[in-house]
């Protein structure tokens, strides 16, 4: 007589596919809409160039065959190039715990990948955006969702991280804190209190942010900040001391300092530079 149970230790993962699209864009097109989302959009440049950046970092230039993602409450900024417009297809999707499997990937924290075009992923996204038009029955729909997980799956054993980063209690933890952080930010939450809310000490909070990110938790959640606060002067009018309380500063004194030692430029001086 033969018997056999056995737990299997695996991670569930849900993901919904909210829309997606594609689109040839005008010259210096630039996403108006809300720069921080409650979903994730995975775009592929099929066509042209562009520039993108995320929370702080620098921008770099992207063009066709290149992948960028805009992750869950990451503020992103992203425009057209000004002679070579770009065209993209993109796929917004919610999920709980993708940020297990972004940590994990080359996408992060960078959230893009260049020169994609003859991977395998990139023909399987391809292939999966193509299926996306289709109506589908529910049994379709239950294939569509499997089909996803595969993707992802091609994804990351194509683009695992350099380093692989194990999901132990540290990497879980600093999560939970980078999360916490980027759905905050505007509040005017300091960093003592995400310790607080999170039961961490800050050489701790500070070691996990340096080991992940190479920056300080302060680093960046001014980065968050002063991202945000780029795209308001740029495309609103209003005032300095509005868009520091939009932000989380306390006051436009201490704000116009971080932006200026951020940028070297003051607020006024970097709106005016880009409405000469």
């Amino acid at each position: 007589m033969y018997s056999e149970y056995s737990t299997v230790n695996s991670e569930h993962f849900d993901f919904k596919i909210l829309f997606f699209g594609r689109e040839q864009t005008k010259a210096n097109y630039a996403f108006s809409g809300n720069n921080t989302r409650d979903q994730y959009v995975l775009h592929l440049v099929l066509k042209g160039s562009g520039v993108f950046t995320s929370a702080g970092k620098k921008f770099t230039k992207l063009k066709a065959g290149d992948l960028f993602l805009l992750p869950r409450s990451v503020p992103c900024f992203y425009q057209a190039d000004a002679t070579d417009p770009w065209e993209y297809l993109w796929i917004g999707f919610s999920s709980t715990n993708f940020e297990n499997i972004l940590v994990n990937s080359k996408l992060y924290p960078d959230f893009y990948l260049k020169n994609i075009e003859n991977s395998k992923f990139s023909q399987e996204l391809l292939a999966f955006y193509d299926r996306l038009h289709q109506m589908p029955t529910l049994p379709e729909q239950l294939q569509l969702q499997s089909d996803f997980l595969a993707l992802l799956s091609t994804f990351l054993k194509e683009y695992p991280a350099n380093k692989a980063v194990s999901q132990s209690t540290a990497s879980r933890t600093f999560v939970q804190a980078k999360e916490c952080l980027e759905k905050t930010y505007t509040t005017g939450i300091n960093i003592s209190a995400i310790c607080a809310q999170l039961h961490l000490s800050r050489s701790h909070l500070y070691t996990l942010f340096k080991r992940y990110l190479s920056q300080t938790p302060q680093q960046y959640l001014t980065d968050l900040r002063i991202t945000h606060a780029k795209k308001l002067l740029i495309e609103t009018t209003d005032p300095i001391d509005s868009i520091s309380s939009q932000v989380g500063y306390k006051d436009a004194f201490t704000f116009s300092k971080a932006f200026k030692r951020k940028t070297a430029y003051s607020p006024l001086a970097y709106r005016k530079s880009y409405h000469k």
